[in-house]
């Protein structure tokens, strides 16, 4: 009803209806304090518009988020809002496009939507190690590093070393009250980078599904897969925490998805005692 009738992933009208609605779910929900805004944004079967390659999609969720955010944290300041919520995937936008582009306001008033941490769905088919090449317009968990730059440059932005004498020059002539609200000013306009939050995270085991190229592991495998992405969350300060998708299987068929910790039937696989363990 709020987008005039349009499929599930298209974007509301009016955003405030979106935030309205947040907030009054909030409510409803007082002891649920983590609020993802969205999922897979820049992958287009989860929220339009998304042209290919275009700041139009970035730009309406970055709308969305922000205005969500304000009514998240007006029903309660405990709320921890979980914004961007990208999908490693390159169509029809990369998650360092939609980071680049997600902003709120025109020109040089243009910000990055507010937020407490930024979720990422991580899969790939590499073993967890930062160490690992970088994987072009991919991000996956190995490349969390990446992924705090972009977030980095987008949030706080690069420090510009040119004219720095100049400047120091100029700031240190002018009068103290001039000085005192250049000083106001900057620390207004000084931000943080978001920690990332993994949402969704998952090794096939078994034998191939019908996506992901027929990427798979052993049951085995699987759990050392397990162990090796939670140590590799934990050690990397600006990462919020990681999420596992799913606990069970999928019924055995062809095609079907084994990234469950148990078997469709309901038996432990190795990577059930992995995840116990993890930390």
């Amino acid at each position: 009803w709020a987008n005039g009738g349009k499929g599930r992933q298209w974007e509301p009208d009016n955003v405030q209806d979106y935030a309205d609605f947040m907030y009054a779910i909030s409510k409803r929900y007082p002891a649920v304090h983590h609020w993802m805004v969205w999922g897979e944004v820049n992958y287009g079967a989860n929220f339009q518009p998304m042209p290919p390659h275009s700041p139009v999609g970035p730009r309406a969720y970055a709308q969305l988020l922000d205005a969500a955010y304000v009514a998240l944290k007006q029903a309660s300041p405990d709320n921890i809002v979980i914004g961007g919520d990208t999908l490693n995937a390159n169509e029809p936008g990369t998650p360092a496009e939609f980071i680049r582009w997600a902003r709120v306001g025109k020109r040089k008033k243009a910000r990055p939507p507010r937020l407490d941490w930024w979720g990422h769905n991580p899969f790939e088919g590499r073993y967890p190690d930062i160490r690992q090449p970088a994987l072009n317009n991919l991000i996956g968990l190995s490349d969390a590093d990446t992924l705090h730059k972009l977030l980095k440059k987008a949030y706080v932005g690069t420090k510009k070393k040119k004219h720095k004498k100049a400047r120091r020059a100029a700031a240190q002539s002018s009068s103290s009250a001039a000085h005192a609200a250049k000083k106001h000013k900057k620390k207004k306009r000084r931000r943080s980078t978001p920690p990332i939050w993994f949402s969704e995270y998952s090794v096939l085991s078994g034998h191939a599904a019908h996506f992901w190229l027929g990427f798979y592991v052993s049951d085995q495998e699987q759990a050392s897969w397990v162990s090796a992405a939670y140590q590799l969350a934990d050690s990397l300060p600006y990462v919020a925490g990681l999420g596992w998708y799913r606990i069970d299987d999928e019924p055995e068929a062809s095609g079907s998805a084994n990234w469950g910790l148990v078997t469709y039937s309901g038996q432990t696989k190795p990577s059930f005692a992995a995840y116990q363990a993890a930390p």
